[in-house]
């Protein structure tokens, strides 16, 4: 190896921050998209909810797919404080409504 190709040869870069853009680009521009990308940190506020997953957003309906019954269930009781939580988390009023499904 030479002197010069030595001085300019670069470390190998993590992998992750490439990914991390790549994903970004590829993410669809929606509502559904935001309310599923701030979803996983609802269950720092909520542990339920970690039991469903964001299937369908329609003029501030937002439909949710649980993995039981007993935890759409729970989601339900909950489901004021869910709402303020998953607004919160997206700093504005985008979902009204829940709607509780069960079945993945």
């Amino acid at each position: 190896m030479s002197a010069i190709s030595a001085r300019t040869r670069r470390a190998p870069r993590p992998l992750a921050g490439a990914l991390a853009r790549l994903t970004a680009r590829l993410e669809p521009d929606s509502e559904l998209a935001r309310v599923q990308r701030v979803w996983p940190a609802l269950a720092d506020v909520l542990p339920m909810s970690s039991e469903a997953e964001a299937a369908s957003l329609r003029e501030g309906i937002l439909t949710l797919r649980c993995s039981a019954s007993v935890y759409a269930q729970e989601l339900h009781f909950l489901s004021a404080d869910l709402l303020v939580a998953l607004n919160g988390l997206l700093g504005e009023e985008l979902v009204h409504t829940l709607r509780l499904r069960t079945g993945r």
